[in-house]
């Protein structure tokens, strides 16, 4: 980890009918480092699927999720959490709970600071008749067949200066597919 961050540790406890209960410190300083502080408030009582962007993450989370409840065993799965300024390579962890609560766990593996990316700036100016699909797990953008690096797409498509940018659409890259898989398998990064 760099020397430039500190590890947070960002844990949440959802209910049966997966409507969060209950928070850390670690979730209000995880939103108050990406300016969403005013949805604190909002968040006591929501359903998880109503801060999980992407149909088929939010369907990867269900199969997570009913894993954790049918098995009883805990699933920990490598992913990133980019802010415009830092990347953050975290381990998000489904514990399971009584009464069919689990706990949600998101600890870093690693920091890294970074020049900001616009592309990652929710302030940033979009042009919404393009769009943009950043793959929910570890933030690669995909450019025809291929999943590549924020950094270097914006590079190889001229954004880099750009004033005003696509709007972003979230999805899963293949890799990251995998990874979720092999976790409900409990092979690999199961636990």
């Amino acid at each position: 980890m760099s020397n430039d961050a500190q590890e947070l540790v960002v844990e949440y406890i959802i209910d049966e009918h997966d409507r969060i209960l209950s928070f850390n410190d670690g979730f209000r300083v995880f939103a108050q480092e990406n300016d969403a502080c005013s949805l604190l408030p909002k968040v006591l009582g929501s359903e998880l699927w109503d801060h999980i962007a992407g149909l088929e993450v939010r369907e990867m989370y269900r199969l997570l999720l009913n894993q954790v409840r049918l098995t009883g065993r805990s699933i920990r799965v490598p992913y990133r959490c980019d802010a415009p300024w830092m990347l953050r390579d975290l381990e998000l962890e489904l514990e399971p709970l009584p009464g069919g609560l689990v706990r949600i766990r998101s600890r870093t593996r690693r920091l890294e600071l970074r020049q900001a990316l616009a592309l990652l700036d929710p302030r940033t100016e979009r042009d919404p008749t393009r769009m943009l699909l950043v793959c929910s797990w570890c933030k690669r953008i995909q450019d025809g067949s291929a999943w590549v690096e924020p950094d270097a797409y914006l590079q190889t498509h001229r954004l880099l200066t750009a004033k005003v940018l696509p709007q972003i659409s979230h999805g899963m890259c293949g890799d990251c597919r995998t990874r979720v898989f092999a976790a409900l398998n409990l092979g690999g990064t199961g636990v």
